[in-house]
């Protein structure tokens, strides 16, 4: 998924809005089933190589909730094509990250 367009301020701040977004089910551990987002957006700070955004939206498939972004943080890991994958976030990296946010 791509954002273009979206406005930066000075500080870095931005909202992306992504529009409905369909995680396939093989990345949902938890029915394997599609989870369809409607009305999504990532909120946050950008970074130059790590930044952390708060994820909102509707829930409309397997069940219909609506995502707090206070309890949705995203982490971001700046990469190119062919780099290896990073290393995965702990919790206190997770929380340096996510702390601005």
């Amino acid at each position: 998924m791509t954002a273009s367009g979206v406005a930066v301020d000075g500080a870095g701040k931005f909202t992306a809005p992504l529009g409905t977004l369909t995680i396939p089910g093989a990345a949902n551990p938890i029915t394997g089933r599609d989870v369809v987002i409607e009305a999504a957006s990532l909120s946050g700070t950008l970074e130059t190589t790590t930044f952390c955004a708060r994820l909102a939206g509707n829930v409309v498939q397997p069940i219909s909730v609506t995502l707090d972004p206070a309890q949705n943080p995203c982490v971001f890991i700046r990469s190119a094509e062919g780099d290896p994958v990073p290393p995965p976030v702990t919790s206190q990296t997770f929380a340096t990250i996510c702390a601005a946010n």
